[in-house]
């Protein structure tokens, strides 16, 4: 203001430079967006408010709900990889493995010149809850679903076979990366 006080000829520029719109911003993919969403433990309707809010002024920020959408497709194996039955559900392994890989390779910059072996280091595990609610669902085979049993797999590492990292969790106690096989 003071600058406007002294040199009231430069009210034309000062004007031109507030009105000029802001440049745009540019936009976070949609895998990234979906990071940001698990990670902030946000709901559908969150998000949809948070674009709102940024469109609003004039941000292209985060792409639309039904590119994230698309994005999380992509983070689950094939229906011909699922089994799902009364008493649970299981993925293949070999199908969750190379899911895992394939996604871990989108998302890291790997410069490799010709094919390379790559070795993914994982954890696995099991976990059961008890004392849950019975729910009476009518089922062929009588079943009792107040325990659950669960096995997982974590990826600790994927690397070269010359030891070289690609890769590496740094959260491995976390369930963030947790990778469900069956329950």
């Amino acid at each position: 203001m003071n600058h406007l006080l002294n040199h009231p000829e430069d009210l034309e520029k000062v004007k031109e430079c507030l009105s000029t719109s802001k440049p745009k911003s540019s936009t976070y993919s949609p895998d990234k967006a979906l990071s940001l969403l698990v990670s902030l433990k946000l709901s559908k309707w969150q998000y949809i408010s948070l674009r709102e809010a940024a469109s609003e002024n004039r941000s292209d920020l985060y792409p639309s709900y039904y590119k994230i959408k698309q994005a999380k497709a992509k983070c689950y194996p094939g229906k011909e990889d699922i089994i799902i039955t009364e008493e649970g559900a299981a993925i293949k392994l070999q199908a969750l493995l190379n899911l895992t890989v394939s996604r871990l390779l989108e998302v890291i910059t790997l410069d490799l010149d010709s094919p390379t072996e790559l070795l993914l280091i994982s954890k696995w595990g099991f976990d059961g809850a008890s004392g849950q609610s019975n729910y009476k669902q009518k089922t062929e085979a009588e079943f009792d679903d107040s325990t659950i049993f669960m096995a997982s797999l974590v990826p600790i590492r994927l690397q070269q076979c010359d030891g070289t990292i690609v890769w590496e969790n740094d959260r491995p106690s976390s369930t963030f990366y947790c990778r469900p096989i069956m329950f």
